[in-house]
């Protein structure tokens, strides 16, 4: 009975989408961003201490616009979240065999969805590996390795233009070249494997790996 449109405003999701086990670890801290969008921890009036509050993500759309807003840190996952949704609905309703399921994504051998860590010096080149990746359902899959540069930072409508440098980012196995020279205040890049399936509708899994740079 769900009405199949093209797209549906849920309402309040960022209340609770960052509590889905969907690998992005965004649970952990809002701070990290995910489906329920990315916060920072700030101080609001001299008198009120500090909240987590909005902040913006600077994304760039398949027409090649580059947008920078608050909101722009829910609506990059929307296709994800909504076909999870439509998923799940089909999960009542049809046998297993007649539905799509979440691919599972692993790194560096691990299977679980927990956030992966390693540490990394400035300048540095190191290789991440989805190897034994796979799709419960036998589904082609398709690899989107990215750095989510303002994840995990203690800033607040910032517009951010740096990045570390990725190669094979569309492949299972990425290179990262960590920059020599990072913002001031960044200790952690964070690198998310999006991997997508096939199936109708196309379902995503991710992993979260935080680089934490040795000085």
């Amino acid at each position: 009975m769900y009405p199949k449109w093209e797209y549906i405003m849920e309402g309040d999701s960022p209340s609770y989408m960052n509590l889905i086990n969907n690998g992005l670890g965004s649970h952990i801290s809002p701070g990290y961003g995910g489906w329920g969008g990315r916060y920072a921890f700030k101080q609001t009036y001299a008198d009120a201490g500090k909240i987590w509050q909005n902040t913006r993500d600077q994304v760039k759309t398949a027409d090649g616009q580059v947008h920078f807003s608050n909101t722009a840190t829910i609506w990059r996952w929307r296709e994800a979240f909504q076909h999870d949704f439509a998923a799940r609905m089909d999960w009542c309703v049809k046998e297993k065999s007649q539905a799509n399921h979440n691919p599972v994504a692993v790194v560096e051998g691990d299977r679980t969805k927990n956030v992966v860590t390693r540490k990394v010096r400035r300048g540095e080149q190191i290789s991440l590996s989805a190897e034994g990746t796979s799709d419960p359902d036998g589904d082609a899959l398709s690899y989107r390795w990215f750095h989510y540069s303002e994840a995990g930072r203690d800033v607040l409508n910032v517009r951010d233009q740096w990045s570390a440098e990725l190669t094979g980012a569309d492949t299972f196995m990425v290179t990262v070249s960590v920059p020599a020279k990072i913002p001031r205040g960044t200790d952690e890049l964070h690198m998310i494997l999006d991997v997508s399936d096939a199936g109708e509708p196309s379902l995503h899994a991710y992993r979260r790996v935080i680089l934490k740079i040795q000085d």
